[in-house]
């Protein structure tokens, strides 16, 4: 199993990255929160701005796609089927999130 980077830079045509941000800016902006409910909305820990491309959307299609080829080319060959929402964040002056772990107790 290979754990090189893949990398998309200079790779992606400009005119689909051009595409995906029309999309991406398409959608309808949260404001960010955490926990498993996404119950902590403490802007003093995350303070960001999110989009929420869903599997209809040809954001999350392409980079689905771009997983897909990563997995492939590294030779990880995970059988991935599906994907949830991708979450892309916005970060303006004077946000930010803090150091953390994506670590939530079970029970």
């Amino acid at each position: 199993m290979s754990h090189l980077p893949i990398w998309f830079i200079n790779n992606v045509d400009p005119q689909l990255c051009d595409e995906l941000m029309k999309e991406y800016l398409a959608l309808p902006v949260k404001s960010a929160s955490m926990g498993i409910n996404s119950e902590n909305t403490d802007l003093t820990n995350r303070d960001t701005t999110i989009r929420f491309a869903d599997k209809s959307n040809k954001f999350g299609k392409d980079l689905y796609a771009f997983g897909q080829y990563a997995n492939a080319e590294c030779k990880w060959d995970y059988h991935i089927t599906d994907h949830e929402a991708v979450q892309v964040a916005e970060y303006k002056v004077g946000q930010h999130y803090n150091w953390h772990v994506d670590n939530f107790p079970l029970a």
